[in-house]
């Protein structure tokens, strides 16, 4: 679609196998599926059966990816965190008065402490300009109208809906796009298919390099 695509195609395209054989484990049974190329084969699939399958599917594989994501300060933050739910399991364990099933939900609650969850990932990396959080907020948006709907989301969608669905798709998969950039370390221009037509832009700096 763009000089930059015709340019750089091949040199992205040999980055994606460069961390598909460095990051696949082949299965006992002959199995070689990397994590990323699994999630990202589903998206697309999903994209053949229906404009609703197909925000199911990418809001899928965008959690999938994320979770994929280690930032560099995760390890000291969960040392810190392991710390605290040791001590408060050892304090927990010190109340007699407390009945055991309330222990045992405690216990459940102590051991989740510190879970960083996706959101909370797809902040952290918006702050460091590797994904655009204007797209992190039209996938949390097709995520749970599809996923977890509310009474209010079942209902006959018009025209005016199915486009406003189509646009917070587009930015949902270049957020896919960003995270599969990230992990795989890939810098250079990309092609994101926005609203107003097609973009090249420079990864992982979200200017506009040419409209």
């Amino acid at each position: 679609a763009t000089a930059e695509f015709r340019d750089h195609y091949w040199p992205l395209f040999a980055r994606f196998l460069t961390y598909v054989v460095e990051n696949t484990e082949a299965a006992g049974d002959g199995r070689h599926w990397n994590p990323v190329a699994y999630h990202l084969y589903n998206a697309v699939e999903s994209t053949a059966a229906s404009i609703d399958a197909w925000a199911i599917g990418v809001s899928v594989a965008v959690e999938a990816v994320a979770s994929l994501v280690k930032l560099p300060d995760d390890r000291a933050k969960e040392g810190q965190w392991t710390k605290f739910r040791a001590r408060a399991l050892e304090c927990l364990e010190n109340q007699p008065g407390l009945a055991e099933s309330v222990k045992n939900r405690a216990r459940g609650l102590i051991g989740s402490a510190g879970g960083k969850g996706i959101k909370q990932t797809l902040r952290e990396l918006s702050e460091k300009s590797h994904v655009d959080m204007s797209n992190v907020e039209s996938w949390d948006k097709v995520r749970n109208r599809h996923i977890h709907p509310k009474l209010t989301d079942l209902r006959l969608p018009g025209p005016a809906e199915y486009q406003e669905l189509f646009t917070r798709l587009q930015c949902a998969g270049t957020l896919l796009h960003q995270l599969t950039f990230h992990l795989m370390g890939y810098e250079g221009p990309f092609t994101e298919y926005c609203e107003n037509g097609i973009v090249s832009r420079q990864y992982p700096s979200s200017v506009p390099a040419k409209t």
